[in-house]
C-alpha cells in the first residue's frame, strides 16, 4: 500500500556544466580557454578524483537507499490565481532512512541527502505522456546509471539506477536527460537536490560550518507566464540560445523572503534556470565567502565581491549575519554585467534584480563565524605533472548537416548517440589534460560545461 501526500510531494510506503563563468572583463578567449584535469576512463566518462575517497572500488559500506520515483504531471500554486500546471518527482521510500529522501523546495522533487558511501537504487517510472530519464549531475556513477538518452523509457516505461553515491561530499542536483527535451522537461519542474555528506561528520559541524538548522538550499530559477492562465511558457524548444523567463523563482517562490536569526547560515546555491546566468551581490556590500563548488568543499575560503553562476552550477556560501540588528534586511542580488547573448526577455541576461531578501528576526546564538571554519586539505594537480594525454575540446557551429542547419558542436561533430570517438576514450586511472576553447568566431554564447563521471580542476 503506498499513500502519497499532496503538499510534501513524498509518498510513504510498507526516484547543462562545470566550468567558470566570468564577467566580461577579460577577452572570452582568455576567459574560456582553460585546462581541465581529468583522471579518465572508458569511454570518456571519467575515473574520478575522489578526494578523501581512493581510486578504486566505491566502498557502499554505509547503507542502503531504496525508493521508486516517479515523473508526472501535477499543478502548483506558483502565482496568485490559477494553479500552474507543472511536471514533477513524487517518491516512495522502500528501503533506508527517513532524513535521506525528505520533501524538496515547493514543486522539486525530494532531497536526496546521504552519507558517502550509500548504496543508492531509484526505480523509476515515467507517468509523462512523452520519454523520459534522469541524470545524476555531478555524482560519479557507472554509465548504465548515468541518464544517458539511449536509456530513456517511454510513457509507463521504467528503468532502475543502481549505483553507490561514493561521490566527494557535496551539493550535486538530478534533472531529465532526455535527447532534445531535457531543458523543456526540467523547466516545467523536474528537478532535485541530491546531497552527499561526509560520513564521520553529516553535518559538518567538525568544520566549523553551521548545522541543519542552519543550512539552507536556494535553487535559482526564471520562468515565464501566461498572465491570463498562469500558464508557464517555454518559448521555441528549438532555441539553441536558450530560455530566459521574466519572473525571478527562488525554492519555487517569486519575490522570495526568508526569516533567518542573526547567525552564520550555509547557502547551497543551484542555478536550475535554463540559459540565466546571474551575478550574485549582497545589498550591504559584503564580500561573497565561498566555501565550496560543484565539486564539493574547497581545501580553503575564498570571497569575492560576486559570484558569477551559470547555469548547471553549484555552490555553497557562508552568510554571516551575526551584526545584523534584528529587524534588518539584507537582499542577495543579481548585478548588471555583459552577458554577451542578452536574449530575448524584459529581463535581459545581464541585468540587475534583487534574487531574494533574509529578514533578521531576531539575535543569533554565539555561534562560530566564516573565521573559524577549517576546510580539509584538497590536492591540486599541476598539468606539468600530468601524466597522461593532452585532449583538444573546441565548441563550435556546424551547417551544412541534413536536419540540423546549423547545429552545435564539440570538434567539429555533432551529437551521436549510440557512437563514441576515438579521441573520445580515456584510459582509466591516468590524470589527463583536457584543453578546452569557445571560439570567438560564431555566435558568441558563454557556455558552461561538465564531464559525466568525473570531477575535474580548472
Amino acid at each position: 500500500m503506498v499513500a502519497y501526500n499532496q503538499d510534501t510531494g513524498v509518498f510513504m510506503s510498507d526516484m547543462f556544466r562545470d566550468a567558470r563563468l566570468f564577467d566580461a572583463g577579460l577577452t572570452r578567449r582568455q576567459l574560456l580557454q582553460r585546462s581541465l584535469f581529468v583522471a579518465g576512463s572508458a569511454a570518456a566518462a571519467g575515473l574520478t578524483m575522489r578526494g578523501s575517497a581512493a581510486l578504486g572500488a566505491p566502498r557502499g559500506d554505509v547503507g542502503v537507499l531504496d525508493f521508486t520515483m516517479q515523473a508526472a504531471p501535477t499543478s502548483y500554486p506558483l502565482l496568485p490565481g490559477q494553479r500552474t500546471g507543472m511536471w514533477r518527482y513524487r517518491a516512495a521510500l522502500n528501503k533506508g532512512r527517513e532524513t535521506w529522501l525528505t520533501r524538496g523546495p515547493a514543486y522539486f522533487g525530494p532531497t536526496i541527502k546521504v552519507p558517502q558511501g550509500t548504496q543508492v537504487i531509484c526505480r523509476m517510472r515515467n507517468a509523462l505522456t512523452e520519454p523520459h530519464i534522469i541524470h545524476w549531475h555531478g555524482l560519479e556513477v557507472p554509465a548504465s546509471a548515468d541518464g544517458h538518452p539511449k536509456d530513456a523509457v517511454g510513457p509507463g516505461g521504467e528503468y532502475t539506477y543502481k549505483f553507490v553515491a561514493d561521490t566527494r561530499p557535496g551539493t550535486y542536483w538530478y534533472h531529465p536527460h532526455t535527447d532534445m527535451r531535457t531543458g523543456v522537461q526540467a523547466y516545467m519542474g523536474l528537478a532535485g537536490l541530491f546531497i552527499v555528506t561526509d560520513p564521520n561528520d553529516p553535518n559538518d559541524t567538525g568544520k566549523g560550518l553551521p548545522g541543519p538548522t542552519r543550512d539552507l538550499p536556494l535553487v535559482l530559477q526564471d520562468k515565464l507566464f501566461n498572465t491570463s492562465s498562469n500558464a508557464l511558457i517555454f518559448a521555441d524548444p528549438s532555441n539553441t540560445f536558450g530560455m530566459l523567463g521574466n519572473r525571478i523563482l527562488v525554492n519555487g517562490k517569486p519575490e522570495a523572503t526568508f526569516t533567518v536569526d542573526g547567525a552564520t547560515h550555509r547557502l547551497r546555491i543551484l542555478n536550475g534556470s535554463n540559459a540565466r546566468i546571474y551575478k550574485l551581490a549582497w545589498s550591504d556590500g559584503s564580500p561573497i565567502t565561498v566555501i565550496a563548488s560543484d565539486g564539493g568543499l574547497l581545501g580553503a575560503i575564498i570571497t569575492r565581491p560576486y559570484l558569477m553562476v551559470a547555469p548547471g552550477e553549484r555552490y555553497e556560501i557562508l552568510a554571516d549575519f551575526r551584526t545584523q540588528p534584528a529587524g534588518a534586511s539584507v537582499t542577495l542580488r543579481s548585478l548588471a554585467f555583459n552577458a554577451v547573448i542578452p536574449g530575448n526577455s524584459s529581463l535581459t541576461n545581464g541585468a540587475a534584480f534583487d534574487v531574494c531578501r533574509f529578514d533578521i528576526s531576531a539575535p543569533g546564538p554565539q555561534t562560530p563565524g566564516p573565521e573559524h571554519v577549517q576546510l580539509p586539505a584538497l590536492t591540486m594537480h599541476n598539468p606539468a605533472n600530468a601524466s597522461g594525454l593532452v585532449h583538444p575540446v573546441t565548441l563550435g557551429y556546424v551547417t551544412g548537416i541534413p536536419n540540423c542547419a546549423p547545429c552545435w558542436a564539440i570538434n567539429g561533430r555533432i551529437y551521436s548517440m549510440n557512437d563514441v570517438h576515438p579521441s573520445d576514450v580515456f584510459k582509466a586511472g591516468r590524470l589527463d589534460t583536457i584543453e578546452l576553447t569557445n571560439p570567438i568566431s560564431g555566435p558568441n554564447m558563454p557556455h558552461p560545461r561538465h564531464w559525466h563521471g568525473a570531477h575535474f580542476q580548472i
